[in-house]
């Protein structure tokens, strides 16, 4: 037998290694083992119809063997309606071993006899004329701007392979000698999918997340809202470094996006709702000035400060602060147990 084709550069390969770092996976390393394999298999006896051809299958017959990546599955059969037929056999695996897992599965079940629907035979290295039109047609569908497609898709798609079409989407048309310039881009049988599935103008997962992020932004910035960047990446579990680059229009072609939970979001950052640290310094400032100043109490702010520096996490110099403050401190009246501790230490009683 001959050594196996390498599907990954050496370039990225070596790249790969290099990123390995405590023994644990990076990035980049997880992005590549996101591949699976998977097979439909017939529930019952009977005869299926697939690209003008029919099968017939008996229960438990595999007809179709694939690769997949993230949560998506190819296209191939997917279009048949068989989704609950369908196992995923091997996970988390990157495209070489992906390739190489299909190829094997193909063979293992031709050799027992049964009738798959793939055209290619996994792992191989003859790709069909009409794959490469396919894949042409897309590219330029892509280019053009009509559909959003990366090439992992394009391959997924035709059940090709990354580094096919990473060669076809670099192709010089001016060279005249390369094999590629000599097929002719055509239309895909799934053409109305493919235009469905990967609409230019179809927003993903992220436009929505970043739209929604730049609407909150803008919401903060006319004083619609209190809050700050950092409580508005926590609310969408994202960095603040993204809400900053949202902030200062770093991303090209973002737009706000009104988010569907809009009211609760006007009711968490509610400009009326005090904060927690707006309630710590009202309630001080109510006891300082209503109950301390009037001498309801007497106690200084030495003895504020010990009695609650480590529940409310207040300093001498703090205290000297907020009494300083006349009219931008809003009073909030303590709690109840703060106002037992007070009266039972400081509050003198006379008995007559």
């Amino acid at each position: 037998m001959g050594k196996k084709k390498k599907i990954y550069p050496e370039a990225i390969k070596r790249q790969v290694i290099e990123l390995k770092v405590e023994g644990k996976l990076t990035n980049r390393e997880i992005m590549e083992k996101n591949y699976y394999v998977y097979e439909y298999f017939a529930l019952h006896d009977g005869s299926i119809e697939f690209k003008e051809e029919t099968y017939n299958l008996k229960s438990g017959d595999v007809y179709y063997v694939g690769k997949g990546i993230g949560n998506r599955i190819s296209a191939g059969v997917r279009n048949m309606k068989c989704e609950s037929f369908k196992r995923i056999v091997k996970e988390a695996i990157d495209e070489e071993e992906a390739l190489q897992y299909e190829k094997e599965l193909i063979q293992k079940y031709r050799e027992k006899g049964m009738s798959l629907t793939n055209k290619l035979s996994g792992n191989s290295l003859g790709i069909d004329t009409e794959t490469l039109s396919n894949i042409k047609y897309l590219i330029k569908l892509v280019k053009a701007g009509i559909i959003k497609m990366s090439q992992d898709a394009i391959a997924l798609e035709t059940e090709s392979y990354h580094v096919l079409v990473n060669q076809l989407f670099n192709l010089d048309e001016s060279d005249s000698e390369n094999k590629y310039n000599k097929v002719l881009p055509k239309c895909p049988d799934n053409i109305e999918y493919i235009l469905q599935e990967y609409d230019a103008d179809k927003l993903t997962d992220r436009d929505v997340k970043f739209g929604n992020i730049k609407y909150v932004l803008n919401l903060l910035e006319q004083n619609l809202i209190k809050t700050n960047q950092r409580e508005v990446a926590d609310y969408f579990a994202e960095s603040s470094t993204v809400v900053s680059g949202i902030k200062k229009n770093k991303y090209s072609n973002l737009f706000p996006i009104k988010p569907e939970n809009l009211a609760k979001i006007l009711q968490k950052f509610d400009t009326g709702k005090l904060t927690e640290t707006e309630i710590k310094e009202g309630s001080i400032k109510y006891i300082i000035d209503k109950l301390i100043e009037t001498k309801i109490l007497n106690m200084t702010l030495a003895d504020l400060e010990k009695e609650f520096s480590e529940s409310h996490g207040i300093t001498y110099n703090w205290l000297q602060d907020l009494k300083r403050r006349k009219n931008t401190v809003r009073y909030v009246k303590p709690a109840p147990e703060m106002l037992v501790i007070l009266f039972s230490k400081y509050h003198d009683i006379e008995v007559y």
